[in-house]
């Protein structure tokens, strides 16, 4: 099973579909429920089944022995609305359990998408918008060392875009048919998780944990693995690697927009111990004074 397998493994709105329906269902029956999301007198129940299948491995759903299908028990009830989906599909996606190994070919449960979604995360938010397998394919195999890959066909490259798309961790430009790193719809989501009771937290601890809460950002353990094996060259095509405090021109833009909205304020100290420096265009430094950051949910 493969999280970016679409036509084996599922897509997401038919993840919607069976969510929504197990919330105002509570449980249902297998065969009542891929009836109730694909007709078959209307479609190829394929891709429901698939979904089903795939979540359940990945541990939002569960099929008792008796064909009945409720969601996971260690879904709490507090989460089990429909605007809380994304968020449990995110955690459940980057979960270790579902990640044993990012390079795992057969069987990688959403260990391709995290692969995939590191690298994508650390290129050049500022100039990179990927428009399609090829020139994804292209970009990965230069940055790689050889014998390594970031995506296996163009099947999973579309799926790569529907879930980093949906998880919030890329968006589509106006008129475009492109990708671009931009994780700021997942930051939003695990704001609370980062500060907890608290409102201010100083900036390298704030990133510390926003690592930990998503795990493909700066200093994250999927990040810090893809990471160590990319190339650095001096070629516009390249990776680049940054010095230590400066943040990767992707967590840059989303920080900037949340800023922006009041959301999340980064503010500025004279004392610098503790500080973090915002990467523009062109490795430029937009702010190098960065001490600390506040939560204004």
């Amino acid at each position: 099973m493969s999280l970016l397998n679409r036509p084996s493994d599922g897509i997401y709105p038919v993840l919607i579909a069976i969510f929504q329906l197990l919330l105002s269902r509570k449980n249902l029956a297998k065969e009542q429920l891929l009836k109730l999301c694909a007709p078959p007198e209307a479609c190829s129940q394929d891709h429901a089944n698939n979904t089903l299948n795939t979540w359940t491995s990945m541990g939002l759903f569960d099929v008792k022995p008796d064909g009945t299908v409720t969601i996971h028990p260690d879904i709490l009830g507090s989460e089990r609305k429909p605007e809380n989906l994304r968020r449990i599909t995110r955690r459940l996606v980057l979960d270790p359990k579902n990640n044993a190994d990012l390079w795992a070919k057969e069987d990688s449960r959403s260990a391709d998408f995290t692969l995939a979604l590191s690298w994508f995360l650390a290129q050049d938010a500022w100039t990179t918008e990927l428009g399609g397998w090829s020139q994804a394919e292209a970009l990965s195999l230069y940055q790689m060392p050889s014998g390594k890959s970031v995506f296996q066909n163009d099947t999973r490259w579309t799926g790569f875009k529907d879930w980093a798309s949906y998880l919030g961790f890329g968006c589509t430009p106006r008129f475009s048919q492109g990708i671009t790193p931009d994780p700021t719809e997942a930051i939003r989501d695990v704001l609370h998780s980062v500060f907890g009771k608290q409102k201010i937290l100083p900036a390298k601890d704030f990133i510390r944990q926003l690592g930990i809460e998503l795990p493909v950002l700066d200093g994250g353990d999927y990040r810090s693995q893809v990471e160590g094996l990319l190339l650095s060259r001096k070629d516009q095509h390249s990776w680049k690697s940054l010095p230590e405090g400066h943040l990767s021109t992707s967590l840059t833009r989303a920080l900037i927009r949340l800023h922006e909205e009041g959301v999340l304020r980064y503010n500025l100290k004279a004392d610098k111990k503790d500080h973090v420096i915002l990467t523009g265009r062109g490795s430029r430094q937009i702010r190098n004074d960065v001490s600390e950051f506040s939560y204004h949910p």
